[in-house]
């Protein structure tokens, strides 16, 4: 242990690195593009928001500004048999949006495939995209509710939303958007990627804090 003296706190810089972007890649083997380097880059944009309050404050002031007074004359209107509503799917997607920079919704389309008869909403975390074809297209997203542990919870494949080819099994599909964000393809960057190792720190420095209350304001050190 190195001497320092009493209340001076020793941090060794090194253990302390940047968060890493996501990578993204196809990997062999799997049908699906893997969205960070352990597949679960959502999943973290989902810790710091659960971890830093003020990142979760800003977040969800956004998300209010989106909403608004919700969608006017068909906000009310009914879209799927569990009974939500327009403005609910929307308030659900508003705050995917602000999060991860994109959404996804089922939609499933009606016997005679005229017109879309129910709407859910997805969480973006879930949702993971199939490989694009030779035209850069694609035409499958993959729903899992838990990525880390596919054995458990295999994903199911879903066709991409189009109005053309929505027979027999196609007619439930997911509607999948995001912003474009340069040098990625088929996933999203959140809007605050360059703030997310400030928004660590906060939530680092929150946690310390609480730990140095919980030891009675003892001297710490960290190394």
């Amino acid at each position: 242990m190195r001497n320092t003296p009493e209340g001076i706190y020793a941090i060794n810089s090194s253990e302390y690195s940047a968060i890493e972007l996501p990578s993204i890649s196809e990997v062999r083997g799997k049908d699906f593009m893997f969205y960070g380097g352990k597949n679960l880059f959502p999943q973290r944009l989902i810790e710091l928001y659960d971890t830093s309050a003020m990142h979760h404050t800003c977040v969800d002031s956004i998300t209010a500004g989106i909403i608004g007074s919700g969608i006017e004359i068909i906000g009310q209107e009914y879209v799927n048999p569990m009974g939500e509503t327009i403005d609910e799917i929307f308030e659900k997607v508003s705050l995917d949006y602000t999060l991860y920079n994109g959404y996804a919704i089922n939609v499933i389309w009606n016997k005679e495939r005229t017109k879309i008869a129910e709407m859910y909403h997805l969480p973006f975390a879930n949702v993971r995209s199939g490989k694009p074809d030779e035209e850069d297209k694609v035409n499958e997203y993959m729903f899992s509710t838990d990525w880390s542990n596919l054995r458990k919870y295999p994903y199911d494949t879903y066709r991409s939303f189009d109005a053309t080819d929505n027979k027999g099994d196609n007619a439930s599909q997911i509607f999948y958007f995001y912003n474009y964000t340069p040098g990625n393809e088929v996933y999203p960057l959140p809007a605050y990627v360059a703030a997310m190792n400030d928004i660590s720190l906060d939530a680092q420095v929150s946690r310390f804090h609480a730990s140095n209350i919980a030891n009675g304001l003892a001297p710490s050190y960290v190394y």
